[in-house]
């Protein structure tokens, strides 16, 4: 079951109203997206990375035995690098929220 997009609308902005009125008809701006359709969006990038993140902490014995199996070397620096990618969202939505706490201090 699909939602219909006033569905989606609703649970999007649900927990904002005010916000809504005031965004929901702007457009996300372009540097957001890839220049082209091939080209990485931080939207899909950050569901593709919430996805692993998933994944990884709800499998941790089989990374384990993998690692076991397949070489220690190879799972440590793809840990290394899922810890790093998580850490640049991390400082990314920091920042989102430290420029959302400055905002509402000058209303």
């Amino acid at each position: 079951m699909s939602l219909t997009t006033e569905e989606y609308r609703e649970r999007k902005w649900g927990p904002f109203p005010a916000l809504r009125k005031a965004l929901e008809d702007k457009q996300v701006p372009s540097n957001n997206y890839g220049l082209t359709a091939a080209d990485d969006n931080m939207f899909d990038a950050l569901h593709r990375l919430t996805e692993i993140a998933v994944l990884a902490n709800a499998y941790e014995i089989d990374i384990k035995k993998t690692a076991v199996s397949m070489g220690q070397e190879e799972m440590y620096r793809d840990l290394c690098k899922l810890e790093e990618f998580l850490e640049q969202v991390s400082h990314f939505f920091k920042g989102s929220r430290d420029k959302v706490r400055m905002l509402k201090a000058t209303l």
